[in-house]
């Protein structure tokens, strides 16, 4: 999706939905036409940026930092600074943000209105630095990480950017009763060796994405990447103290890639790794 990125700019990360890219480069340029919808957040200020879109015309300005370009599916971007400029680059599938805004608003129809140049969004400023702050880190579940801020910055996307941000809001409202909070510890639990979604949490609630997400903040202090990894930590932990499991299967039924990432994340969290917690260090 970002193939017009150069990969020396920065990190690149391409997940089932979308695709994500943390870009610090000098003066330069870029032509591309757009295979996802892109959102372009930038994390640094541009004294003069010249811009076009769909259009020979460039529209020249200054562009804060926080400030938010939309370049929807299809669409021709020519872009032009002149001053180094550090930047992350999200993009979201045309099947990933239709679903999304059935999901959210009762309707997959909608028409992306981009804003005009410098527009400061300090919303999408946080989600970009969260982004950039995953990509840094490269942990083991950075995928599913970057997936979850996707659909939380898809979901704001079409709210403030979209001919969708008139509609009320749908799906359930209130919180997480403790029935439905059982149903989604124990989807957890079931599904802990898998990838799980926000999505899938939020169907299991009977919510929507963005009201799910709240929700779980709000009675956990948590997102829901770093509930799932904690659970899985506590699972592996488990099943180490409690036999002689082969360390690649219980990193695996705990829902790590492999005991490499295993080790590196119980290291990261623990300051032991695998081998030590069972030798009881």
């Amino acid at each position: 999706m970002l193939q017009a990125i150069p990969e020396h700019w920065g990190r690149q990360l391409e997940t089932e939905h979308g695709a994500v890219s943390h870009s610090r480069v000098g003066p330069n340029a870029i032509r591309l036409q757009a295979q996802g919808h892109l959102a372009l957040i930038l994390l640094s200020t541009q004294t003069a940026r010249h811009v076009a879109l769909n259009s020979d015309r460039m529209m020249a300005g200054a562009a804060p930092v926080g400030s938010i370009e939309l370049v929807p599916m299809g669409s021709d971007l020519s872009a032009q600074w002149e001053t180094p400029k550090e930047n992350v680059l999200a993009g979201l599938t045309a099947p990933k943000l239709q679903a999304l805004a059935g999901a959210e608003f009762g309707t997959d129809r909608f028409e992306l209105y981009p804003p005009g140049l410098g527009c400061v969004d300090t919303r999408a400023l946080a989600m970009g630095r969260a982004i950039r702050d995953e990509l840094q880190c490269g942990s083991f579940a950075v995928n599913e990480c970057v997936d979850a801020w996707l659909t939380i910055l898809g979901v704001h996307l079409l709210r403030r950017y979209s001919s969708l941000g008139h509609r009320a809001r749908s799906g359930a409202r209130g919180g997480l009763s403790p029935a439905t909070w059982r149903k989604v510890e124990d989807y957890i639990r079931v599904h802990l060796a898998e990838r799980i979604t926000v999505e899938q949490l939020a169907e299991t609630a009977r919510l929507s994405p963005s009201h799910f997400a709240r929700s779980f903040l709000a009675r956990t202090g948590q997102a829901p990447h770093q509930y799932i990894l904690a659970m899985r930590l506590e699972a592996a932990r488990e099943r180490i103290l409690a036999g002689k499991e082969p360390l690649e299967r219980v990193a695996r039924l705990a829902g790590f890639s492999s005991h490499s990432h295993l080790t590196s994340t119980m290291r990261r969290f623990w300051g032991l790794g695998p081998t030590e917690l069972r030798q009881g260090r």
